[in-house]
């Protein structure tokens, strides 16, 4: 009897000393094979005690911990199938797709949600025959952030949105704030031609349509872009497919496309059609849009970045009524810069406007209303230091607001920093330790900080740090953040980074 009971003790522990069975597919060489069909068959997989096969990717901007990598491989059987990663609630996905043989390189990525999000990708010309592998870890680090999901690959794309066309509009309804409304031009097809927006005329192969009535002659449009999506934006009067009267396409993919009309007729109808400005189908994409009253904001906030040269540039918007525009330029010691909206080299306005300018504190260094022709501005200014400002443009009066093109240039040779051959901007900015349990820094090499936003992965702002003066240097105190991953929004003179935080107790 007491051997039996010795036995059984042994065997115990022997268990318990042996480690937890790793995932068939931890390593390419064992890759799970999925099949591609009409539609999403979801095939259930984890991560849990997986190991690194190859190290993380940089995707999206966003480069994570690819300490529990798993792989799968499929045989494309269209040349445009659709991958699909519908993870558990607590894990982050990262989904790497790469040619043959095993380990390949990198083709398509998807990092674009938070834990629990679904993570797509939507591929393009892909061989029919051929085998590609599908990575897919947690983007944080050790076994807390390893979990579950649902892989799938499909050739036949979902059905187009209920908006793909004019005569099926959604209706949106204008508020005093935003309220994001989410939609996708994923599977929209054509309805019209293009417009030439700030001079570029891209594809709108995959539009959709929406309508409303302001309550305000001079409302804005915002549409906020998922990290791949480069929204137009053209706002129409009159029957279905009407007019254009104005649009925007200011920004690149990934960036909140801002639209200000001004004199529309409180009551009407105005119909919205937004497409992405690429043709590749992996340029379709989500997106969210709101109809908002325009008001006047103050710097550090603001709506164009420019870049004066030593030649005359213009920049072409409109501004409403009540409301304004916001430039971020950076600027040089004894340089002198020049802002205008009339007396020629492309500066034009079709309103009494005023200019006011900003140093890198918002404090105001000076203005002009009526010092050009017909009621136009300009600003003639010397920089005594290096860094941001920042220059506005509204009506003299609340009565005054319209279309203008903004005229700009600096006087003497500036030299901007650029990143180093080969590298991104990313790769220029280092956050560390991470994972963090209190403090830690922020540090770049060729490029200097004027912003830093805590975002929590509810994409709720958790703090701003303003940076008077720009560094290359960040050092944050005990902030007291609670375990979790948090996305650092960074703003240098060179544009925006997006980096992950993670912080443990």
């Amino acid at each position: 009897m007491k051997l039996k009971y010795l036995a059984l003790l042994i065997t115990l522990v022997v268990i318990h000393l042996i480690p937890s069975a790793q995932p068939v597919n931890d390593n390419c060489s064992g890759a799970t094979w999925l099949t591609q069909t009409a539609y999403c068959s979801p095939l259930s997989g984890t991560t849990v005690n997986a190991t690194q096969s190859v190290p993380a990717i940089t995707c999206q901007g966003l480069e994570g911990y690819a300490d529990d990598d798993v792989w799968y491989v499929f045989t494309a059987t269209t040349h445009s199938p659709f991958i699909s990663v519908d993870p558990s609630s607590g894990f982050d996905a990262v989904v790497d797709l790469r040619t043959s043989p095993c380990d390949g390189t990198t083709i398509y990525c998807s990092d674009s949600k938070g834990p629990g999000g679904i993570e797509n990708i939507y591929t393009y010309g892909l061989l029919i025959g051929e085998s590609y592998y599908i990575r897919i870890y947690s983007y944080g680090y050790g076994s807390s952030t390893q979990g579950t999901f649902t892989v799938c690959v499909y050739g036949s794309p979902p059905p187009p949105p209920v908006n793909d066309n004019c005569t099926s509009t959604i209706s949106l309804q204008m508020g005093p704030y935003c309220s994001p409304y989410p939609a996708s031009t994923i599977s929209a097809t054509q309805s019209e031609a293009p417009v030439t927006c700030e001079g570029a005329t891209g594809s709108a192969d995959d539009d959709v349509w929406f309508v409303f009535s302001p309550y305000t002659s001079n409302p804005t449009i915002r549409v906020e872009c998922t990290p791949l999506f480069d929204a137009v934006i053209d706002l129409r009067e009159g029957p279905c497919d009407g007019t254009t009267i104005f649009c925007a396409d200011d920004v690149g993919a990934g960036v909140t496309e801002s639209l200000y009309a001004a004199g529309l007729t409180t009551g009407n109808y105005y119909l919205i059609r937004v497409y992405s400005y690429g043709s590749d189908p992996n340029s379709a994409g989500e997106f969210t849009i709101c109809i908002q009253e325009t008001v006047c904001h103050n710097c550090p906030d603001y709506d164009f970045e420019i870049t004066p040269g030593p030649d005359w540039q213009t920049h072409s918007s409109s501004s409403g009524s009540m409301g304004c525009n916001i430039y971020q330029f950076y600027v040089k010691t004894g340089k002198e810069y020049t802002f205008k909206t009339g007396c020629g080299d492309g500066a034009t306005a079709e309103f009494n406007t005023y200019l006011e300018l900003f140093d890198l504190n918002c404090d105001s260094i000076t203005s002009d209303n009526n010092s050009c022709e017909n009621n136009r501005s300009e600003i003639t200014w010397v920089s005594t230091y290096d860094g941001p400002a920042y220059l506005k443009i509204s009506g003299a009066n609340a009565d005054d607001f319209g279309s203008y093109s903004l005229a700009f240039k600096f006087t003497g040779p500036v030299s901007t920093l650029q990143p180093s051959e080969g590298l991104t901007l990313s790769d220029l900015i280092n956050v560390y330790p991470n994972p963090a349990s209190g403090a830690f820094r922020i540090e770049a090499k060729q490029v200097l900080f004027t912003k830093v936003v805590i975002n929590d992965y509810m994409d709720r702002i958790n703090r701003i740090f303003r940076i008077k003066m720009p560094t290359n240097t960040f050092i944050s105190d005990d902030l007291d953040l609670a375990p979790g991953l948090y996305i650092l929004a960074i703003e240098t003179d060179q544009g925006w980074v997006h980096k992950r935080l993670e912080v443990v107790h």
